[in-house]
C-alpha cells in the first residue's frame, strides 16, 4: 500500500506539473523521479507505472483517497482528459 500511494501521488504530481507547463513531457517526470528518488530505472517512473497500472485505475485510487486530503489527492484533470481520449503518458510529448 505504501508503494502504491507513493507512485500514485508522484503520478498525480507529475500530471499537475505537465498541465502547468512546468515539465515538458512525462518522460521528464520519470527521469527526475527515478534519478532524484533513486528508484530502479528498469521499473520506470511514476508516469510509466501509471500507464502500466491503467490511468483509470490510478484516477480511481486518487478518488478513493481524496477524503484524506482533498488538496493532495484530488486527481489532476489531465487524467480525465487522457482517459476520455484513450491516451497514455508513454510516448506522449
Amino acid at each position: 500500500e505504501i508503494v502504491q500511494r507513493f507512485m500514485t501521488a508522484m503520478a498525480n504530481a507529475g500530471a499537475r506539473a505537465i498541465e502547468s507547463g512546468m515539465v515538458a513531457s512525462p518522460g521528464d517526470v520519470d527521469l527526475a523521479i527515478t534519478g532524484g528518488y533513486g528508484l530502479a530505472r528498469w521499473r520506470g517512473g511514476p508516469m510509466f507505472q501509471a500507464d502500466q497500472t491503467g490511468l483509470l485505475s490510478v484516477k480511481q485510487t486518487l478518488e478513493a483517497l481524496v477524503d484524506e486530503d482533498p488538496d493532495f489527492w484530488a486527481p489532476a484533470p489531465l487524467f480525465a482528459e487522457m482517459i476520455k481520449n484513450g491516451r497514455r503518458f508513454t510516448g506522449a510529448g
